[in-house]
């Protein structure tokens, strides 16, 4: 079994496991003779980087030469991190200190997300998810598909609690999502703290797997937007530790001779909440989820066999959270299945190309267009990830341990780790890059774990030990593990700033221009108005405009050829007969560059890939078409209403001209 004693607690004359110590006879910490907390301080620095921060998205938006700002965009966030991180290292550090920092940490790298973009929506799934908000605010119901992503619709848990956050506060959505953004962090902190703590014993051996687990790739980025991974994460780890601590409840019993039948069911009861909650929020996390307590049981069976005494608890967990899995995916009308189907066809057809040479390839850490970052993040980013994998390779020698003392979670969690090469790997290809980086935030659960637990409890100790209590050491391969998960996890280098418009490139297609036209849409066209338009301006339409953007996931057509195709063909006219259009949208910027994520408006669009861009002649196509109306003009966002082309005898005499 594991320890359980935490630094800040160890009764006298015991070390603790995290190093520290407590004097002889007396009873007084040895704590109480340490220098003072440096807490109060190390959050005014990490104010002082968030500070520092927004600046960096001043210049940002003021166009000043990206070099000069990835400066101080990547010294701001190694001001928040490296200095905190370096004192949770530390062996002589309270375990009260260590989570009040580590906790600050994810709040503050939260929040460099919010002082970036305060009071707009701007990537691409957060928009989608602002609009199944904004619906379910609107119609006072759950579960109607909206077009921007109609999965999301059937998961609400993260729009029912924002929803409930603006009922109890007035705030409006953006300010309301910042703060279950934040509450979503602080649950994952103090959760994986307390999971992982109490399964090393130790305060240090937690604060460092969660200054580790921080260098995910993810975490800065994809799981900090407005989308329900960054609600379901942190519920899925909070399952784990609730799970941890009913089965030390059983266990407590089981030694106090007071039986263990109904030990601990007030956590069991809160466990299924929770893993209610999860099932509700997001279908691939909690699919994770299920996956992660069902290998939990199957290794304290292997390790255990007849003695296994956490597998009933843990696999009664698994099942129940399979069955409410697999119940919420037979819903009618859950459109999952096929979502999910979808992305296994793109995985499948993205390798086979690839692997027969027939993919469109770019070079690692480049957008569609061929921009990369500099060459130093280029190489803090491979470094990292070798780094990384080295920690790993050291680590394990050391967690034999727990294959000793027949932990079957901690055992779990080294073999977890052993997938970290999984996720750089994933990147051959988007699809599966996409696959593999949700993935992450669970298997560094595992890697964090391996590497804390070697570094305090590592062979060749001395020299470990010395390594581990080196503010230089560490604070070196902090920076560098961070900077480079960060550069690595972020995409391309666009997309991490403010700055001035970029054709398809999800934030830095959100401007002034287009977010004008969504408010027009919302004053001026009829609410739900089925409206043609590329990728970034139909989330726009579908979320600020209140209209019904179409796309090939939710209503199988494939018009993009008004969009992209030079000429007025059979297609085009086709596509306004059929497909039940009201509003084409047309941004005359689009001819200004290939898109940087790849397409203008989905997979499988008119004229894909695109070696040149789309030119403007096939933007301004539809102003000399008959039966077209051009009824909105920014200059530069053009809207058409195309919906006389519904009636038969109309579109008949047209095309006879």
């Amino acid at each position: 079994m594991a320890l359980t004693r935490e630094v800040d607690v160890a009764p006298a004359g015991v070390r603790d496991p995290g190093g520290g110590a407590t004097t002889r006879g007396s009873g007084a910490p040895a704590s109480s003779r340490r220098r003072p907390s440096t807490t109060g301080p190390l959050l005014l620095l990490m104010a002082a980087g968030l500070l520092v921060h927004s600046f960096a998205g001043v210049l940002g938006r003021a166009g000043v030469d990206p070099s000069r700002v990835d400066l101080v965009f990547w010294g701001s966030l190694a001001v928040i991190v490296v200095p905190a991180g370096v004192r949770v290292c530390r062996r002589d550090v309270p375990g009260s200190e260590r989570l009040a920092l580590v906790t600050g940490i994810a709040v503050a790298l939260q929040l460099s997300r919010t002082v970036l973009y305060p009071d707009q929506f701007v990537y691409h799934d957060e928009i989608a998810h602002a609009a199944t908000l904004d619906h379910i605010r609107e119609t006072g119901h759950l579960f109607s598909a909206t077009p921007t992503l109609p999965v999301s619709a059937f998961y609400p848990g993260l729009e029912v609690v924002t929803s409930a956050v603006q009922d109890l506060t007035g705030l409006g959505a953006r300010p309301s999502a910042v703060v279950v953004l934040v509450l979503a962090r602080l649950v994952q902190t103090v959760a994986l703290f307390a999971l992982l703590g109490r399964l090393s014993g130790s305060s240090r051996v937690a604060g460092i797997a969660s200054v580790v687990y921080l260098c995910n790739p993810q975490y800065l980025y994809f799981n900090s937007q407005f989308s329900y991974q960054t609600l379901a994460l942190p519920l899925s780890i909070l399952v784990l530790a609730l799970v941890q601590r009913w089965l030390a409840a059983r266990q407590a019993a089981r030694d106090t001779g007071t039986g263990s039948r109904t030990a601990g069911a007030g956590l069991a009861v809160l466990t299924v909440v929770v893993l209610a909650g999860v099932v509700l929020t997001h279908h691939l996390t909690s699919m994770l989820l299920v996956g992660f307590l069902a290998a939990w049981a199957v290794v304290d069976l292997l390790l255990n066999r007849r003695q296994a005494r956490q597998a009933p608890v843990v696999a009664l967990a698994a099942v129940i959270g399979a069955v409410l899995v697999l119940a919420w995916l037979f819903r009618p009308g859950n459109p999952v299945a096929d979502y999910l189907a979808t992305i296994a066809r793109s995985s499948v057809e993205q390798v086979s190309a690839l692997a027969g040479g027939q993919s469109e390839r770019h070079g690692l850490f480049q957008d569609a267009q061929g921009d990369a970052p500099p060459v130093w993040l280029r190489l803090a980013a491979v470094s990292s990830l070798l780094v990384t994998c080295l920690l790993l390779l050291l680590s394990l020698p050391a967690a034999r341990t727990w294959l000793r003392r027949r932990e079957p979670l901690a055992v779990f969690l080294v073999v977890f780790a052993l997938m970290y090469p999984l996720i750089p790997g994933g990147h051959l290809t988007p699809a599966t890059s996409e696959v593999f980086d949700r993935s992450s935030g669970f298997v560094y659960i595992g890697l964090s774990f391996t590497v804390a637990w070697w570094l305090v409890h590592g062979y060749r100790k001395a020299i470990v030990q010395r390594a581990a209590n080196s503010a230089l050491a560490v604070g070196t391969v902090l920076a560098l593990l961070f900077v480079g998960g960060m550069s690595f996890g972020s995409g391309p280098r666009w997309n991490r700033l403010p700055g001035p418009y970029l054709v398809q490139a999800d934030s830095r297609s959100v401007d002034a221009v287009n977010l004008a036209a969504a408010r027009w849409a919302a004053e001026e066209l009829p609410p739900g108005s089925r409206v043609l338009a590329d990728r970034m301006n139909r989330l726009l339409m579908g979320s600020i405009g209140g209209q019904y953007p179409v796309t090939q996931l939710a209503d199988e057509i494939n018009p993009s050829s008004l969009l992209l195709s030079p000429r007025f063909g059979a297609d085009d006219e086709e596509a306004l007969r059929d497909d039940d259009l009201d509003y084409v949208v047309v941004d005359l910027r689009g001819s200004q560059t290939r898109p940087r994520v790849g397409v203008y408006w989905e997979n499988g669009e008119w004229g894909q890939p695109h070696d040149i861009p789309v030119t403007l002649e096939a933007l301004r196509k539809l102003a000399d078409v008959p039966g077209v109306e051009r009824i909105y003009d920014s200059g530069w966002v053009v809207v058409y209403d195309v919906s006389g082309w519904r009636d038969p005898a109309g579109a008949a005499g047209v095309s006879g001209d």
